[in-house]
């Protein structure tokens, strides 16, 4: 290893041989050990793909000899045994770059909803190079094919959520270095190559000192290049998106129908909700539904009374977790006839439990609760509000109430059930948020973010 770090790579490799060729004739059942971990990671190194993809052995999961062998399989064009490889880690660990890794492969072999659900997987723990994601080669092949559309609804609907928001937040700094990986050697402009090593080291194709201070006009034009890039890909990635909400809005009323086949009376007006928020002239895709009449000249009445009604609800319930008085103020802003609608008494409710005023949170929600009787969502927040509260003052008999009156729609949000499984609890001084029900932002979802349960989801679906 310190042969490589100093550039001395002939050495290094005739030290690695050796090794090798010790390591195997002491371990009569050639299970790779430190020294075949080794050899196979120098060869990478030195770009040896054929060699490492030839070598045969079979490393641990967690190895580093498992990450060389499989990009060295995706770099010769073998990315059905690449995901095979890192498949069984992330199995094991599920580690945020190994799913980037196996997106990178999945995209090469045009495999777009695979690649998109493992690049999915890679966002929320906010990986530390999430830039280089709009110039790396292995991932320009999925940008086209989300924007012809060739991906399906469950695609769509990941597309939508809000991670992908964060990601396509970045842009990148002036002259910021970008890792040249083989796929983007080799699909970059022929006169920009010979900025940069033919032969990849570490799986990049470095810089090369020299040619960067001898041809400062090169460096530019492959900063331009580079910009280029990120500025296509982001197009191609924007149209992908496009055609991914209007899939899922199109999705909305078929999630409705079912929402009221089983009388979920928040299902139902979230879908409804969401969809005019995006688009007004959407509330015609619901009147095929028999039954839900009054809830769309309701709506219809909303937006006439302000156009932006559910999308200030829906920023009202965006920045309550961070300042409850501003969202507040933005349901006051509200036309005032709506003051007293039960929706706008939820929604006061819930910012307020947002800021952790649980007590403040109680009065709007139990109003709520007697105006929407079928309804479960101004339930379902009472409950866990009467909770939070009873940890400091006591509402027991609030949340007996609540309990006893609840629709039974009630039993297939997870935060009910996650209230029932700590109250089973309770005693023993279990953590409340052992039983929390992990949601995101709500999109369209067919489980309304996560606050449905897995079976009504699949329902909603099929």
């Amino acid at each position: 290893m310190a042969y490589w770090e100093l550039g001395m790579a002939d050495e290094a490799r005739e030290l690695a041989d050796e090794a090798l060729a010790k390591e195997r004739a002491e371990n009569a059942e050639e299970t790779p050990g430190p020294a075949a971990e080794w050899a196979i990671e120098l060869a990478f190194n030195c770009g040896e793909f054929q060699k490492v993809a030839d070598s045969g052995l079979q490393f641990a999961p967690s190895s580093r000899g498992t990450t060389s062998t499989a990009l060295s399989l995706h770099y010769l064009g073998r990315h059905a045994e690449a995901v095979e490889m890192l498949t069984k880690r992330v199995e094991r660990y599920s580690r945020p770059h190994d799913h980037y890794q196996i997106a990178c492969f999945l995209a090469q072999a045009g495999k777009a909803d695979e690649a998109v659900a493992h690049l999915y997987q890679s966002l929320p723990q906010n990986r530390h190079d999430r830039g280089k994601t709009w110039l790396d080669g292995d991932l320009k092949r999925l940008w086209l094919m989300l924007s012809k559309g060739a991906y399906s609804l469950e695609t769509a609907h990941l597309l939508v959520e809000s991670e992908f928001d964060f990601l396509r937040e970045w842009q990148p700094a002036p002259h910021q270095h970008f890792p040249i990986d083989p796929p983007n050697f080799r699909d970059m402009r022929p006169d920009l190559r010979p900025l940069f090593s033919a032969v990849p080291l570490d799986g990049e194709h470095p810089l090369l000192p020299v040619a960067a201070l001898t041809a400062p006009a090169l460096v530019e034009r492959f900063d331009q290049w580079a910009c280029d890039e990120i500025a296509a890909n982001q197009r191609a990635f924007d149209m992908g998106r496009e055609i991914a909400l209007r899939r899922v809005l199109d999705a909305q009323p078929a999630y409705a129908a079912a929402a009221w086949e089983r009388r979920d009376l928040c299902a139902l007006r979230y879908h409804v909700y969401w969809s005019v928020r995006n688009d007004p002239a959407r509330l015609r895709a619901f009147e095929h539904i028999a039954g839900i009449e009054p809830l769309l000249d309701e709506v219809r009445q909303m937006l006439a009374s302000d156009l932006e009604f559910f999308a200030k609800l829906e920023r009202a319930a965006i920045v309550a977790p961070d300042d409850v008085d501003e969202a507040l103020e933005i349901l006051e802003s509200l036309p005032r006839e709506w003051s007293g609608h039960p929706l706008i008494l939820f929604r006061r409710g819930c910012a307020l439990a947002s800021g952790r005023k649980f007590r403040e949170a109680l009065p709007p929600l139990l109003r709520a609760c007697s105006m929407w009787p079928d309804d479960p969502a101004p339930f379902v927040s009472a409950a866990w509000a009467a909770i939070k509260e009873e940890t400091k003052q006591g509402t027991s008999e609030v949340l007996r109430a609540v309990r006893a009156t609840a629709p039974r729609t009630a039993r297939d949000y997870r935060m009910w059930t996650g209230m029932e499984g700590w109250l089973s609890y309770a005693g023993e001084d279990s953590p409340m948020e052992a039983f929390e029900a992990k949601t995101r932002p709500f999109r369209g979802q067919p489980d309304l973010g996560g606050h449905l349960s897995l079976e009504i989801k699949q329902n909603a679906k099929s």
